[in-house]
């Protein structure tokens, strides 16, 4: 043994189920352009602890990952919640300020991928995406970050930067 197998990149292969490549994954979003592992990239972030509710003493996994989501997109500071100064132009009930996509992740361990998607006012950027992948067994996640992108070749893609 001792020996590292080679990575081939030829043979590897994706593949994803029907829901992963829906044209839309929420109001406006693209599942694609979150979950294709060739076009979105993901700037890697810390793990962070998951944040259960203060009143809660039960560990439910779906408010655990919207409260640790609105953490790390800066919404909850110390408990409170804190609502950004600009608000983007154009919201209505079927255009929101913020969506919060949770899939149960098919993988080892079956756990959650959670996105917070947050709108911003900006010409290049259509929205800033927060994702956390947590298992059933830590009390932590693995975060990320990307932005949706608004023009060019890349518009309504995850890029860790956008032209």
């Amino acid at each position: 043994m001792n020996v590292a197998a080679d990575w081939l990149p030829d043979s590897t292969q994706f593949s994803q189920s029907d829901v992963t490549t829906q044209d839309l994954c929420g109001l406006g979003i693209s599942c694609t352009a979150l979950n294709d592992p060739i076009t979105s990239e993901w700037s890697d972030g810390p793990t962070i602890a998951l944040e259960p509710a203060p009143w809660s003493s039960d560990s439910e996994p779906l408010p655990m990952l919207v409260r640790t989501l609105a953490h790390q997109a800066g919404w909850l500071q110390d408990g409170q919640w804190m609502l950004p100064m600009e608000r983007p132009e154009g919201l209505s009930d079927e255009r929101p300020w913020v969506e919060v996509l949770v899939t149960n992740y098919a993988g080892n361990g079956g756990g959650y991928v959670a996105h917070w998607i947050e709108r911003v006012a900006d010409d290049s950027v259509q929205a800033i995406a927060h994702r956390l992948y947590a298992d059933s067994i830590t009390p932590s996640g693995y975060t990320s970050q990307g932005y949706m992108c608004a023009r060019g070749t890349v518009a309504g893609q995850i890029k860790t930067l956008c032209p």
